[in-house]
C-alpha cells in the first residue's frame, strides 16, 4: 500500500512538489502560496506538518530582511508543528534541527542566513 496515498490528490501533490522546487531556489514568498495552497487542499489531521513548511519559509523571508524577531517567532512556531509522527515523504527531524539551530543563533544576537529546505529529491523519490 502506498504510505503517501493521503498526499496523493493533485491538488496537495503538486503544490507540495512546486512549493519544495521554489524553496530550492529560495523563492521564500513563491513557497508559501503553494503550500499553503496544499495546506487548504489537504483535510489530514497530520497538515500541521505543512503548516511548519509554510513557517519555515516565512522565516526564512524575513531573515533575508534581517527581521530577527519575525523569523524567530516563525521558526518557534514551525518545531512545534514538524513534531509529527507521521508518515512522510520528508525527513521532519533535521528540518527542526536546523530551525532551532537558528533560533540559537538569533538568540545569540545573530542573523544566520537562511536554512536550505531541501525537499525535491524526496519528494521525487516517492513518486516512483
Amino acid at each position: 500500500m502506498d504510505p503517501y496515498l493521503r498526499l496523493r490528490a493533485t491538488a496537495v501533490w503538486s503544490r507540495l512538489v512546486e512549493g519544495a522546487q521554489l524553496c530550492e531556489s529560495g523563492r521564500w514568498w513563491h513557497a508559501h502560496e503553494a503550500w499553503e495552497a496544499a495546506w487548504k487542499a489537504y483535510p489530514g489531521a497530520d497538515r500541521t506538518v505543512i503548516q511548519g513548511l509554510i513557517q519555515l519559509t516565512g522565516a526564512n523571508y524575513h531573515l533575508e530582511r534581517g527581521n530577527r524577531r519575525a523569523a524567530r517567532a516563525l521558526l518557534t512556531r514551525a518545531c512545534i508543528h514538524l513534531r509529527d509522527d507521521g508518515t512522510w515523504p520528508f525527513a521532519l527531524r533535521p528540518l527542526v534541527a536546523a530551525a532551532e539551530g537558528l533560533t540559537r543563533a538569533i538568540d545569540a544576537g545573530e542573523t544566520p542566513p537562511a536554512m536550505a529546505i531541501d525537499l525535491v529529491a524526496a519528494l521525487r523519490a516517492a513518486e516512483a
